[in-house]
């Protein structure tokens, strides 16, 4: 019995032992520290001011240029091109079309038509506008890509009211305004303004905005001779407010696309989105001379006796 209870001691005492030891675990070895992610000492900030050039001899564009073909003059002091390219450089687009009671019949028709077969020409990338106006506006999309969205507001338009021009391509340019990138106003109107209260001077600031203006001219109701009067101008304010907008157009950069009849209207929205296709892009370094806001005027020349047409200059940032 004595003889059990020992054995039993022992064996309970060597129990206790194995459950008192202690487990040491060795610390993995030390590992470098990690390398310093390097930090640059100078961040440098680089403006561009970008040109959009369509190029053309006789009217018909020109392909194949180089960055040695074209000289970039601002304010008269040659210019070096940093960056250079062409084709299908993304835009923003507002597309204005006038449906007052004037373009009643084929004329919105072939508008509506036009401004439907341009916006399914729009690239992926691109985001387009349509603001539909008569002496107020009618319809105005969202910036958007989804041609369904920009293409909703195209059936069932009636023809009506008159035509307030001025307030509506204001609007198009300050919608414009803040967008960066290539931005591009098309107007497609038949007759005079009569309805805005601003003048086109206030509304067509498309020099501060960097907007590109094409302007189609269906017909012959932008005569500057007209004689008509209005509950805001006289015949010879409205024949200046003509002569401004044309000059606004040139300005930009774009140009006037003269219609004889609504039948051209679909083929000159196609040739129009064809050549901004074609556009070429350069871009120079700003002058810093005058301080902000000072205007430089802007020309470019082209080699070979073709026309470079950009916008007549910037304002310095």
């Amino acid at each position: 019995m004595k003889r059990l209870l020992a054995f039993l001691f022992l064996a309970l005492a060597a129990a206790a032992a194995r459950s008192a030891e202690v487990r040491i675990v060795q610390p993995p070895p030390d590992r470098p520290p990690a390398a310093p992610i390097p930090q640059p000492d100078v961040t440098i900030e680089v403006t561009l001011q970008q040109l959009f050039l369509t190029v053309d001899h006789h009217g018909r564009p020109v392909p194949g240029l180089t960055r040695d073909d074209f000289t970039v003059y601002d304010d008269d002091a040659p210019q070096p091109i940093v960056t250079f390219g062409r084709g299908d450089v993304p835009f923003s687009t507002v597309l204005l079309v006038d449906t007052s009671a004037s373009m009643a019949g084929p004329s919105l028709e072939k508008a509506l038509e036009g401004a439907r077969a341009f916006f399914s020409g729009l690239a992926p990338l691109d985001q387009g506008k349509l603001i539909l106006f008569s002496d107020h506006v009618r319809l105005e999309t969202p910036f958007t890509s989804v041609k369904s969205v920009l293409t909703l507001g195209l059936s069932g338009v009636p023809a009506e009211g008159g035509t307030a021009l001025n307030d509506a391509l204001y609007l198009a340019v300050k919608r414009l305004e803040p967008l960066r990138g290539r931005k591009i106003a098309v107007l497609l109107s038949d007759g005079v303004d009569i309805e805005s209260v601003l003048s086109i001077s206030e509304a067509s600031a498309l020099s501060r905005g960097q907007v590109t203006l094409y302007w189609l001219r269906l017909g012959k109701g932008f005569d500057s001779r007209i004689s008509m009067s209005s509950a805001w101008r006289d015949g010879p304010e409205h024949a200046r407010e003509i002569e401004q907008l044309t000059a606004a157009v040139a300005e930009s950069g774009g140009r006037i696309l003269d219609l004889s009849s609504a039948e051209e209207i679909p083929a000159t929205f196609s040739a129009l989105l064809k050549e901004l296709r074609d556009q070429y892009v350069l871009g120079i370094t700003p002058r810093q001379t005058s301080g902000k806001g000072a205007w430089h005027e802007v020309r470019v020349e082209a080699k070979g006796g073709v026309r470079a047409r950009t916008q007549s200059g910037y304002f310095e940032p």
